[in-house]
C-alpha cells in the first residue's frame, strides 16, 4: 500500500483515496462507496486537489484508515455492520477530526 504524504497546520500525515482505504479494509471500492452512501462510514474528513474534481479526492489518514480494517475485520461478506460497530467507525471519524483541527 502506498501512502500520500500531506502537511496539514504543520503535521505530517500519510493518507489513503477512496481505493487505498478499500484496499487496507479488504472491502472493494464499491463496497466502501456502498458504506458511504448509506453513512455507515461518514463522509471523508480530508480532500485532496485533483484536475478531475471540483471538490477533490477523498482521503484518509492512514490511523484512520487501519482503525476501520481493525472495526471491519470482523465483518464477513454479506452480514451486516453491527450498530456497535457503525458507533465505533463514527467514533474514529469524529477523533481524526479533531485531530486534524488541532
Amino acid at each position: 500500500m502506498e501512502y500520500k504524504k500531506i502537511q496539514l497546520k504543520g503535521k505530517i500525515y500519510e493518507v489513503v483515496t477512496v481505493s487505498g482505504l478499500a484496499e487496507i479494509c479488504s472491502r472493494s471500492v464499491n463496497t466502501i462507496r456502498k458504506y458511504e452512501e448509506r453513512n455507515i462510514i461518514p463522509t471523508a474528513n480530508l480532500r485532496l486537489k485533483a484536475s478531475t474534481s471540483k471538490e477533490g479526492t477523498r482521503a484518509y489518514t492512514k490511523k484512520l484508515a487501519l482503525r476501520l480494517a481493525e472495526i471491519l475485520q470482523s465483518v464477513t461478506q454479506g452480514v451486516k455492520i453491527s450498530d456497535e460497530q457503525q458507533r465505533q467507525i463514527h467514533i474514529a471519524f469524529q477523533e481524526e477530526k479533531i485531530e486534524l483541527t488541532k
